[in-house]
């Protein structure tokens, strides 16, 4: 999937601020966890940026409780713990994500999930613990 972005909507949704537009990228990019979306590539022209992500063939977690609910105690607990791996792994990094509903979250063939949309990230990205060889985050 390419998710493109207009310039001039992220100035604005960053406040202007230059450096805050490169976290998701940075994180999409060099940050490993099963759990969370992986960006092949990025490219940009003038007016727009544009991310290469994985296509997410079995839709959202909206969908996917819509079409499985109520969740059993075992399913919810499964999900729970996926979704507190990445948000640990993030914390880790000192980033927190603020915009986590099940739009966001995509369905994985296996049954896993994927944290997608990361533009809502808060904090500094701390980039030399991945740039050290050390980007999984057990």
């Amino acid at each position: 999937a390419l998710k493109v972005q207009r310039k001039s909507d992220l100035l604005r949704y960053f406040d202007g601020k230059y450096q805050k537009m490169g976290i998701e990228l940075a994180v999409l990019q060099l940050l490993e966890h099963p759990y969370l979306i992986k960006a092949a590539y990025a490219f940009q022209d003038e007016g727009r940026v544009m991310t290469a992500l994985p296509m997410a063939e079995y839709g959202d977690f909206r969908y996917f409780l819509g079409a499985h609910a109520p969740l059993s105690f075992t399913m919810a607990q499964f999900y729970t713990a996926e979704i507190v791996s990445v948000l640990c792994c993030l914390h880790r990094r000192n980033l927190i994500l603020r915009d986590l509903k099940p739009d966001n979250i995509l369905m994985q063939k296996d049954g896993h999930i994927l944290i997608c949309d990361l533009g809502a990230l808060a904090g500094e990205f701390l980039v030399y613990p991945v740039l050290s060889g050390v980007n999984a985050c057990a």
